[in-house]
């Protein structure tokens, strides 16, 4: 594969903002003063090219999955921390659909099912290339894999299917793809995630009942499911503490939040996101979203990054009282006797 790289500027406008809560907030959560976060521009698409999605790895390095013009296929763009830009083109009819990034460098993207020229629907696949190249798919059983995340040893795949119940996610072996789990019941599954203890999130976007939930799915099959209502939920990602967070809509609002364990949610504070296509978190909590802001052959894609500001120091210690200035002794005037000498 020919290397590319961009022309484009990186950049790095900064806006400092406030995250909200959403619900009723606990005693204690009222008494924390409100978290702070600065936004920041990492990628700028135009003419049509869309940030299809978007992965960051442990160091803080960003990957974008960039469908290019009219569907004729698909680009990796790397944006590293020092702002170096640089991409390939990859096997994608359609632009692709998910991606993510292991520890050692390794790349996995999806693409999902398409029509042939024929008229004949054609199954997606998975595909891995390893630091050096040869980008080669992965044997699995996949019909519509429309999302795909790694923790460095594992790999999840989300199949979407034919939209008849038949929704899937697959657990593989992160080298020889063969499957070790697999997980059904979706109603309209969007997005999939491994948290650091090896628990799959799965979005689900329940339409049938007006709701969305998350799906948090452990190894031994045990499986939870938490509400989220009124949330088009469109894509997710695991946390350092493994709570998800969320890209979506509430009503014609795109939001991105963070869902605590009771459901419980608390609007991140990105703005001028138009239609999220992805989400990720990297070190330290940073959030980074791809979006689009149109379907027009002219229309715009970002990736912005939201980084939590240092917390500032919440109990600093006193400073020390000064030792206080011993008095000074009094000095007597001499006593004088009747001549006027002293004694």
């Amino acid at each position: 594969m020919a290397p590319y790289r961009s022309g484009r500027a990186l950049i790095c406008t900064a806006t400092a903002i406030t995250a909200i809560g959403l619900g009723s907030p606990s005693a204690s959560a009222q008494d924390t003063p409100a978290a702070t976060y600065t936004q920041s521009t990492v990628l700028t698409l135009t003419r049509g090219e869309q940030a299809r999605d978007v992965a960051v790895d442990d160091v803080g390095n960003t990957m974008v999955l960039v469908g290019l013009s009219g569907g004729t296929g698909a680009r990796i763009t790397y944006v590293g921390t020092d702002g170096t830009q640089w991409g390939f083109t990859v096997d994608a009819p359609g632009g692709g659909s998910g991606i993510a990034r292991a520890t050692d460098g390794t790349i996995f993207y999806t693409v999902g099912s398409s029509l042939s020229r024929t008229g004949e629907v054609v199954s997606g696949w998975v595909t891995r290339i390893p630091p050096g190249g040869n980008a080669a798919q992965i044997p699995l059983a996949v019909h519509n894999p429309c999302d795909v995340a790694t923790d460095g040893t594992e790999l999840v795949v989300l199949d979407c299917g034919t939209g008849n119940n038949d929704a899937q996610v697959i657990r593989a072996d992160i080298t020889s793809g063969h499957s070790i789990q697999t997980v059904t019941g979706f109603v309209q599954p969007r997005g999939v995630d491994l948290d650091r203890a090896g628990n799959i999130l799965i979005g689900d976007a329940q339409f049938r009942d007006g709701d969305s939930a998350v799906v948090t799915v452990r190894r031994d099959g045990t499986r939870t499911e938490t509400a989220v209502p009124g949330f088009d939920l469109l894509d997710l990602a695991a946390a350092t503490d493994g709570s998800p967070v969320l890209a979506g809509a509430e009503g014609d609002a795109p939001r991105i939040v963070r869902l605590g364990a009771d459901g419980t949610r608390t609007a991140l504070p990105f703005t001028g996101v138009v239609y999220p296509t992805g989400v990720a978190v990297g070190p330290q909590d940073a959030v980074t979203v791809s979006y689009r802001e149109g379907s027009s052959t002219t229309s715009t894609s970002r990736v912005v990054k939201l980084v939590p500001d240092p917390d500032p120091d919440p109990d600093p210690a006193p400073e020390p009282e000064p030792e206080p200035e011993p008095e000074p002794t009094p000095v007597l005037p001499p006593i004088l006797g009747s001549s006027g000498s002293s004694e």
